[in-house]
């Protein structure tokens, strides 16, 4: 399950920017996690919640978003969020698309307080 190595490597980030702010603590992290991106949000989550049970980031609270599918037609350049795989157009059917979202696996946002 490679979301323990995922998640090995937020905690890391997550180290990495509290470095950035001496004297407070990570309340909240919020990951973007793309439906194409291979990765479990929940199993993500539950990874992150074994491995932060000692350290600084016992008390953190670490919440998942999925990030939508969004593919871009190369034919008539309409952007599209689609809800189902199937990469093609809904505009005018074609199937030169390339996807513009949906594979991140994101920080979105930190929330710090004081100790």
């Amino acid at each position: 399950m490679h979301e323990f190595s995922l998640a090995s490597n937020v905690l890391k980030f997550c180290e990495n920017e509290l470095h950035k702010r001496p004297g407070s603590k990570i309340k909240k992290v919020n990951l973007l996690v793309g439906v194409m991106g291979g990765v479990d949000g929940n199993l993500l989550i539950r990874a992150l919640d074994q491995l932060k049970a000692q350290g600084p980031f016992r008390d953190t609270e670490f919440m998942n978003e999925n990030a939508p599918l969004i593919i871009r037609c190369r034919s008539c350049r309409c952007e599209s969020r689609v809800e189902e795989i199937l990469l093609n157009c809904p505009l005018c059917g074609e199937d030169d698309v390339e996807l513009m979202g949906g594979q991140e696996l994101l920080v979105k946002n930190i929330v710090f307080s004081e100790k």
